[in-house]
């Protein structure tokens, strides 16, 4: 009597079954192939940002030059760590997250290391930071998806995110800056560190565009669109009134899996 909802953008948990539920939302396009090829009806949601963060963070100075918020492991992050080590030790860099490594204490990526964070105290971290790193999972298969994406925009910080092809595509340009690779990465960086005006412009226009496309009012309306379209089939004789949402998603529960 229910309509049965998961949202999922992180790896799969160990039970969890796409045949449990009537309907998948996610953010990752290679997860809604895969759900629809075992028959389950799966839509793309997007992240967003709440635009009401801004008023609950601390204006100040910049007192980072470049940070990341997320996890580190050859498992899943293989990519992202590997451009980890190549940074830790040549820049003024910081992360806080998982640690799933074997690095020895005095490694450049273990002095980096500053524990865990989430939620309000992150989001102060980005807005305190010059730069903010990104990288994507190996499950986003090249797609660039995640949370903090929009977090780090949303805040009015500007983002170092991984070149892929759907940037291109679904964002404009001069909202956040690419890297190709790790030396890019790291060229990146010291240009902006050294250009604050550019920094602060290209920040600023990726905050604007967040805010006016991203926003949850926004989000929330194509949601209930696609529920009320999904419990009307379900439901056609008007049997139910209950629908189910359970929601798992970095963006709610502040996960990094991404």
């Amino acid at each position: 009597k229910s309509l049965m909802v998961s949202r999922l953008a992180a790896p799969v948990p160990k039970y969890w079954s796409p045949a449990d539920w009537d309907m998948i939302l996610t953010s990752t396009p290679a997860y809604k192939t895969f759900f629809e090829l075992n028959g389950i009806p799966t839509y793309i949601n997007h992240n967003g940002f709440d635009k009401r963060i801004i008023n609950e963070l601390r204006d100040g100075a910049k007192l980072n030059d470049v940070i990341f918020v997320g996890g580190l492991g050859n498992g899943v992050w293989s990519k992202r760590t590997k451009c980890v080590e190549f940074l830790s030790d040549k820049v003024n860099f910081k992360w806080w997250g998982y640690n799933n490594t074997d690095y020895p204490a005095e490694h450049p990526v273990m002095k980096s290391w500053q524990g865990l964070t989430s939620g309000l105290e992150m989001l102060q971290l980005y807005k305190q930071s010059k730069i903010v790193f990104n990288d994507y999972g190996e499950i986003a298969e090249g797609m660039a998806v995640n949370q903090r994406m929009f977090e780090v925009m949303g805040v009015g910080s500007l983002l170092l995110t991984r070149e892929v092809p759907n940037l291109k595509k679904d964002f404009p340009e001069n909202i956040f800056i690419t890297f190709k690779d790790e030396k890019d990465c790291l060229d990146k960086i010291n240009y902006y560190i050294a250009n604050q005006r550019e920094r602060q412009e290209i920040a600023a226009a990726g905050q604007k565009f967040i805010l006016a496309n991203f926003s949850y009012e926004k989000l929330m309306k194509e949601l209930d669109a696609i529920l009320k379209e999904r419990y009307k089939k379900k439901f056609s004789n008007g049997m139910s009134k209950t629908v189910y949402f359970y929601a798992q998603t970095q963006a709610i529960l502040g996960l990094f899996l991404l």
